[in-house]
Order: C-alpha cells, then structure tokens, then sequence
C-alpha cells in the first residue's frame, strides 16, 4: 500500500462514524452562528457553561464532528466549545480562500463572543497551527494548550502529500464525509487544501515567536507522520518554553480518533489540562 494510500485509509476511519455523528457533535447545552470577518461561523457548547471554556478545533477538510467520541469524557470536566472553521461543515466562506492566520481571527472573534477571555484548547493538524497564531498573537488568553499533529512551517513532505492527496479521487470522498453543503463545498475546500502546497508566507513561525507562547504546551505526534516528520515536533517542543512531547508509535497524522487511542488520550487530555505537571 502507497504512503498516500496509507494516509487516506487512516483518516476514513472517521468516515464510518455514524451519519448522525457526522452531521454534528450530539446535542449541545448552546448552539448558534456568529458573523464575523465576511462569515458565518458555525459554534456549540457541550458541558456545564461556567466549568472552564475547553475549545477543540479540527483539522483541515473535516469539522467539529471529530471531537464527538471525545465529548462524554470532556463535556464533564469542561465546558466544551466546538467550532466548524471557516468554509467548513456548517460554517460559511464566500471567499473560498482560507489561511490560518484568517482562522484564528475567527477563534478569538468566537471565545470574545462567547465571553471566554481565558480558556484551554486543542487543535489537531490545521486546528493545531490556528492555535499558534492564537498563542502568539494573545499569549495571555490560553491557558494551556495541546498540539496534535502540528507545524510551525510545511515542509517538503507536507507539500508533496498535499500535493498527491488533492490528486486523489479518495480525498474528495473523505471531505465529503463533514461538508454540509454538499459536492461544491468539499470540491471548494480540497482546492483550497491544495493552494496550501505552495503556500511560504503561512504557517511560517519563527523559533523566536515560538518562544513567546506562555501556556504550558502538550505537544502530540505520530512517529510515522506523512505530513510532518517528527523531527518537526521535536522543533516545536524545542522552541515552546513549557513544552511536554508525546509520540504515538507506529501511528500517522492526526493519531488519535481511533476507538483505542480515544480511551487513551482522554486520559491523557485531563490530566495535563487539569493538572500541574512537572515545569
């Protein structure tokens, strides 16, 4: 089986979750739209409202349905916000342009909205380096934050399976899976998910501003990952000044919605958020 086979074959097993589930992430204690930036931003809250604010954002292509296996364990402890990024499941992008930076305007426009000046968050892939622009941005508002499968740049490796990938009959299928609109909305997102492969100027942090991130940071990767090599976590866990590094044997991007690994990391996820690990 090709690499690229490989990837796409580890990422459909969020396709056999059940409709239901991909429609959306259960029944939320609050629900609604925020137009913001020239969108329409699409937004829940699972969990007691004043338990802390956990926000969870997903990676490219998919939406907030990820997050749903995670929610019984989660939505106790915290009061969870979770968010469809611009263009994504039920949020809107008339633009169909999207940049990290642009999505992290979004977030902070969201928790603003919500009245959450201070909160935990985890991102995965491109939720993962929309929360660095957030953590560098406004250092203050993250109170702890966990990366999962995320760079500070793409290298050669991420553009040339992006590249592949786009190419791919498969990958339209997978972004079908999370686009509520439909054919147009998952052909516009692997569009945009392909301009990402020549993209320089974003992601593109320094070790410098790296450094300026004051939350103590998890940072979460595969040891086989076809996008991001580890030694690219191992940068970020270099540059992060309060930095922890967890490596997923044997496993690829975005190591953590399999049934197993979900038990796992949710254990994980509440002792680092709720505790105060060794500095």
């Amino acid at each position: 089986m090709t690499l690229l086979r490989r990837t796409l074959a580890s990422l459909l097993v969020l396709a056999t979750l059940p409709v239901s589930v991909i429609a959306g992430g259960g029944t939320p204690q609050r629900a609604g739209t925020l137009a913001t930036h020239g969108i329409t931003l699409y937004w829940e809250e699972h969990g007691v409202s004043t338990n802390p604010p956990l926000l969870l954002v997903h990676g490219f292509g998919e939406s907030m349905s990820v997050w749903q296996p995670y929610l019984p364990q989660l939505s106790g402890p915290y009061d969870v916000v979770l968010v469809d990024l611009r263009g994504h499941g039920r949020s809107t992008n008339p633009s169909n342009e999207f940049s990290f930076a642009a999505a992290a305007d979004d977030v902070l426009a969201l928790m603003d909205h919500l009245h959450h000046p201070r909160f935990r968050a985890v991102g995965v892939s491109a939720g993962g380096i929309t929360l660095l622009h957030v953590a560098i941005r406004t250092p203050s508002r993250i109170e702890r934050l966990v990366l999962v499968g995320t760079a500070p740049y793409l290298p050669k490796e991420a553009r040339a399976r992006i590249q592949s990938i786009t190419e791919d009959k498969d990958a339209l299928e997978y972004f079908r899976q999370f686009a509520s609109r439909g054919d147009d909305q998952a052909r516009s997102l692997l569009h945009q998910f392909s301009e990402l492969a020549t993209r320089t100027d974003d992601p593109a942090f320094t070790p410098p501003q790296l450094a300026t991130i004051e939350a103590p940071t998890l940072i979460v990767h595969g040891d086989r990952d076809e996008f991001f090599p580890v030694e690219v976590a191992l940068s970020l866990y270099r540059s992060i000044p309060t930095s922890y590094l967890k490596i997923y044997p044997n496993a690829g991007h975005e190591p953590i919605y399999s049934p197993a690994a979900v038990n796992e990391f949710s254990t994980v996820l509440l002792e680092f958020l709720g505790s105060t690990w060794q500095h």
